[in-house]
């Protein structure tokens, strides 16, 4: 059985317990992984690569915790991305920790948008990178734009700001008003999903389309009141 012990400068093994009464048994750095699994949105190993390489060397570990809880580890190597998703427990009756949530119409565009511009960006072996104006010029027209300026300009920050929170854009700190497209996208809008939406705009099934946050647990059923999402001052550049 592999101990979960972390190893000193020296090789030796230090104790789990991390203060007085600890029953833990994951180190330090492993408990961190699990954490920022629990908080979400993911875990970007190019941004904590502590943690990753923790979270590496403890998978089995830290995948079985999480099946405690009901949600399964999605890892995505090469992009050093990983998540969680709620278990699909087929005729057992599981409490849902992670919760779904409907898109609206001008939220599911800016995600089509997204998801087009990263795949084509993949084409061509480049970051994907897009910029606040070129988001608004695209959802203009379905945006009523023309007709309701404030409406529109509303819409589009909350549907900017939702898909930062899902870990689907992030801020380039030295440009401004533009994003990175993360791969984590192609993980949560899979093709099934990008199926489900134009069937569902083409009208020909009448659900809306709904996608699951990663590691956020719904507000109602934790008792939060606020998610802590990821802080970009938390990256960890060890």
């Amino acid at each position: 059985m592999t101990s979960l012990e972390p190893m000193n400068d020296q090789g030796a093994r230090q104790p789990a317990g991390l203060w007085r009464d600890d029953t833990g048994e994951l180190s330090l750095d492993a408990r961190r992984a699990l954490v920022q699994l629990l908080k979400g949105p993911v875990l970007d190993g190019t941004r904590m690569p502590v943690i990753w390489r923790a979270l590496e060397a403890t998978e089995r570990e830290i995948r079985s915790r999480l099946h405690d809880l009901f949600l399964d580890l999605i890892i995505d190597r090469d992009q050093m991305i990983a998540f969680t998703r709620q278990t699909e427990t087929g005729i057992v009756k599981a409490p849902i920790l992670l919760k779904r949530k409907p898109l609206t119409y001008i939220e599911t565009y800016l995600f089509l948008l997204l998801r087009q511009r990263l795949s084509a960006a993949e084409g061509r072996g480049e970051r994907a990178v897009i910029y606040l104006n070129e988001i608004r010029e695209y959802l203009a027209v379905i945006g009523n734009e023309t007709t309701d300026r404030v409406g529109f300009e509303k819409h589009l920050t909350g549907a900017v700001k939702k898909a930062e929170r899902f870990g689907v854009l992030r801020h380039l700190r030295n440009a401004e008003e533009s994003y990175e497209i993360s791969p984590v996208l192609k993980m949560i809008m899979t093709a099934d999903v990008v199926e489900e939406v134009k069937a569902y705009y083409e009208g020909k099934v009448t659900t809306p389309v709904s996608v699951t946050e990663p590691g956020v647990a719904p507000e109602d059923e934790m008792g939060l009141e606020d998610v802590d999402l990821v802080d970009d001052e938390e990256d960890d550049e060890a």
